[in-house]
């Protein structure tokens, strides 16, 4: 199948780069592929790096490659380590192999994600309309049951790990993403960006369909939240939101046992003085935004 003349007609409006790492992908990745292809402004090199996947990823991709030049494949070799440092790893390569192109955004997928046909475009598009934004994208919805529905989070300084796209000078003055071991890698480059002057929003109207279930590869949700709270003390959330966030949660299922597990978490590594991911100015930065966020939302009640 070719490009139609449309897709070839928008390739000039502003060039972008999408790299995608993905492991052991055989039940979504299609659907990914499909979606791109599918886009009125596709990219000028696509990159898909398998991170030593051991099913039918790589298999996968190659049909498409022969159809679409601008996908590229990069299968590394398997190794035991299997975190999000190894997922760095992985998009730290795959922005190698295409660095020396001429482009203006780098957007950074999961591989188990799909979206609407004018998706790039019209983020790109948005976001050319703001010099100041450094990072952008759409809102994520999920299908728990029957029904695709949005997963609550910060639209107005955050944008979700599922898809992020870049402006290429933000990301190139981060230095991209950090290798995290226990994750949090998204956060800390928007933190980053920040820190650089950069804006970071995802923009509300524009839909993103993430197809396994945030947390799924990690076991059952009890145990995941509980990795989620000793992360985010990795990645220096302030002992008070922590607090605040544990009332904030309770309504999410499990209900008040997500939001006790979660909490444990981080109060089980403060408690351990465990080592932090970052470094000290990032959090000092971090946690400094978070407070004021909260006593901006305690003053607008007033």
């Amino acid at each position: 199948m070719s490009l139609n003349s449309e897709q070839i007609k928008n390739t000039d409006i502003s060039q972008y780069i999408l790299i995608t790492p993905a492991r052991n992908e055989e039940e979504f990745i299609k659907l990914t592929i499909d979606s791109v292809i599918k886009q009125t402004l596709i990219p000028l090199k696509w990159v898909i790096i398998s991170d030593g996947s051991t099913d039918r990823t790589d298999e996968i991709v190659k049909e498409y490659v022969k159809s679409y030049p601008f996908i590229k494949l990069i299968s590394r070799n398997p190794s035991a380590e299997r975190n999000f440092a190894s997922k760095v790893n992985a998009i730290k390569e795959g922005y190698e192999s295409i660095k020396d192109l001429k482009f203006d955004y780098i957007g950074f997928s999961d591989a188990d994600m799909s979206c609407e046909s004018n998706f790039f475009e019209s983020i790109i598009d948005r976001m050319n309309r703001n010099p100041k934004q450094g990072i952008g994208g759409g809102v994520v919805y999920e299908k728990e049951t029957e029904l695709w529905s949005p997963v609550v989070a910060s639209y107005d300084w955050s944008v979700s790990g599922t898809m992020q796209m870049f402006r290429r000078q933000c990301y190139e003055e981060i230095d991209g993403y950090k290798p995290l071991k226990r994750g949090g890698i998204d956060t800390i480059a928007e933190v980053m960006a920040r820190i650089n002057g950069w804006e970071v929003k995802t923009f509300v109207d524009i839909k993103l369909f993430h197809h396994r279930i945030m947390g799924a590869k990690r076991g059952n949700k009890v145990k995941s939240n509980f990795k989620r709270g000793i992360l985010e003390y990795s990645i220096g959330y302030h002992p008070l939101i922590q607090i605040l966030r544990f009332f904030s949660r309770i309504p999410s299922p499990p209900f008040f046992i997500a939001s006790f597990m979660r909490t444990l978490g981080y109060y089980f590594a403060l408690f351990r003085r465990e080592p932090f991911s970052v470094p000290d100015n990032i959090i000092e930065y971090f946690r400094k935004e978070q407070l004021n966020r909260v006593i901006t939302s305690f003053l607008k009640k007033f």
